[in-house]
């Protein structure tokens, strides 16, 4: 069973408006530019523009 981790409001904030983008480039992950947005190369599907994603195969 997992366990609750409770977060602060400001790492909360962090995780809203961290650049997706840059965090995954910062960890190896290859991020290709796709029209005004940015496509992660492992899940194609997976759309990026700033802090907001968006996985086409599953919708959410």
């Amino acid at each position: 069973m997992s366990k609750f981790i409770p977060f602060t409001d400001e790492e909360l904030y962090q995780a809203h408006h961290k650049d997706i983008k840059e965090y995954l480039e910062s960890i190896g992950e290859k991020v290709l530019h796709s029209g005004t947005e940015y496509m992660w190369e492992a899940h194609d599907s997976v759309k990026i523009r700033g802090h907001i994603w968006y996985r086409h195969s599953t919708g959410e």
